[in-house]
């Protein structure tokens, strides 16, 4: 592969690009990277098994899950996705250039938004169930099992699709910092300005104000009934 495709030359006067997790210059290095390290390290412990134990109380005794339950465990299984990239953050924090390579680099930020998108979408999914059954007085699920299955599909290839961009137009690129050496930082790098315009608003709208209106409403909605 040519790397010339892939590695550019930044110049801190000419800084254009964010660098993301790599932070190339920095006071105090060590000890503001032992302390993001310690406290991000503490978010995933807790998050993994906070995720791990509350999947395992929902489905304990449980042969049949119910749909609710079913998404339920979908938000679990986004929130593990979602943190199971922070290992790769620590170890950037610590290398501070990126030398984790393009894959990396095309993954990261891109899982971390997909699961993001998953979890906001699921809750949207969540509400509209509940509101239809407390609307429609149903002691049944409001969604048959295939129906289930098809809104997970639905929510997980909505996700990956919406948030593919990030992981097209992250590359890698060479940073030439007057003071330092040569470094890598894993950024953002789109082909053109009016398509990053058009997808930021797009996805906005879509992946977070949509769900956000859709779960506002349906609980209205059932505060009302209340």
């Amino acid at each position: 592969m040519d790397t010339d495709l892939h590695i550019h030359s930044l110049h801190l006067r000419n800084l254009t690009f964010f660098s993301f997790f790599s932070e190339l210059h920095h006071s105090n290095q060590v000890a503001t990277t032992i302390m993001e390290t310690a406290a991000i390290s503490a978010v995933f412990l807790v998050s993994v098994a906070a995720n791990a134990g509350a999947a395992v109380l929902v489905t304990c005794g449980r042969r049949l899950l119910a749909n609710k339950t079913i998404l339920t465990l979908n938000l679990f299984v986004a929130d593990l996705l979602f943190v199971s990239m922070i290992p790769l953050i620590v170890t950037v924090r610590w290398t501070v250039s990126w030398e984790l390579g393009y894959a990396a680099c095309h993954t990261l930020l891109y899982v971390i938004c997909m699961s993001g998108c998953v979890t906001i979408t699921t809750l949207a999914t969540i509400s509209v169930e509940r509101v239809q059954a407390i609307l429609w007085l149903q002691t049944v699920p409001s969604l048959a099992p295939r129906m289930v299955t098809v809104t997970l599909v639905f929510i997980w290839a909505f996700s990956a699709l919406t948030s593919l961009p990030l992981s097209l137009f992250f590359t890698v690129m060479e940073v030439d910092f007057p003071k330092l050496e040569h470094g890598h930082i894993c950024t953002l790098k789109w082909p053109d300005p009016a398509g990053e315009i058009v997808w930021n608003v797009v996805f906005t709208a879509l992946s977070f104000l949509l769900p956000g209106l859709i779960i506002l409403v349906s609980y209205s909605k059932i505060l009302q009934v209340g």
